[in-house]
C-alpha cells in the first residue's frame, strides 16, 4: 500500500493533538514540530476538521484539539478523511482494462481479484481497529496489538515493508 505525504503528515499532526490530551496546538506549532509549511499544516487541518475529527478553538488559548477522543479515532477514519473514495479490490481491476471498459476478467473467476481481497479485507480489519491511542503506546505493545489482529505476524524488528496500490480505499470489503 502507498500511503501518501498528506495521510502520513495528516496523522502525525493527530498524534500531536492526541499527546497535548485537552491543550490546543497552533498550526505554526505543528508546522514546526514536522518541519512543514503552516499552509499545508492549515490544509490538512481543514480536512481533517470538515470531517469532524478536529475542532478550533480562537482567542489567547486557541488551537486546534481533538474533537473526540483518541480511542474513538480509527486509522480508517483518519485515511478516509484524508483519501477518500474507493478502495476496493474492484477499484484495482477496473483502473486496468487495458482498451476495454472494464477488466476481462471482472465478472468470471480471477485469481489476482481474490488476492487482493484478502489483502483489502485484512488491511481495513487492521485499520478500523487500530485507534490514535493505540499509536500513542509503545511499539512492543502496538505491535503486540497488531499480531492479535493479524493473520500474519508483525516482525518483532522493524524491517520496511512498501506495498503499493490504488491510492483510495473503502473502509468495508464484504
Amino acid at each position: 500500500m502507498k500511503i501518501s505525504t498528506i495521510e502520513e503528515y495528516g496523522l502525525r499532526c493527530l498524534i500531536q493533538l492526541a499527546k497535548t490530551g485537552t491543550g490546543t496546538l497552533s498550526i505554526s506549532d505543528m508546522a514546526k514540530t514536522e518541519g512543514l509549511s503552516e499552509a499545508y499544516v492549515g490544509k490538512l487541518l481543514f480536512l481533517l476538521k470538515k470531517k469532524g475529527l478536529v475542532k478550533s478553538l480562537r482567542g489567547m488559548n486557541g488551537g486546534y484539539l481533538l474533537a473526540k477522543s483518541p480511542p474513538e479515532i480509527t486509522m480508517a477514519d483518519v485515511l478516509d478523511c484524508l483519501a477518500p473514495g474507493p478502495k476496493t479490490d474492484e477499484a484495482i481491476c477496473n483502473k486496468f482494462p487495458g482498451d476495454k471498459k472494464e477488466c476481462v476478467h471482472l465478472h468470471g473467476s480471477c485469481g489476482v481479484r481474490t488476492v487482493w481481497h484478502v489483502v483489502y479485507k485484512n488491511l481495513w480489519n487492521i485499520l478500523n481497529q487500530t485507534t490514535l491511542e493505540d499509536l500513542l503506546r509503545s511499539e512492543k505493545d502496538l505491535t503486540a496489538k497488531l499480531n492479535k489482529l493479524s493473520m500474519v505476524s508483525a516482525p518483532t524488528e522493524f524491517v520496511p515493508v512498501t506495498f503499493k496500490t490504488e491510492a483510495n480505499v473503502k473502509h468495508v470489503i464484504a
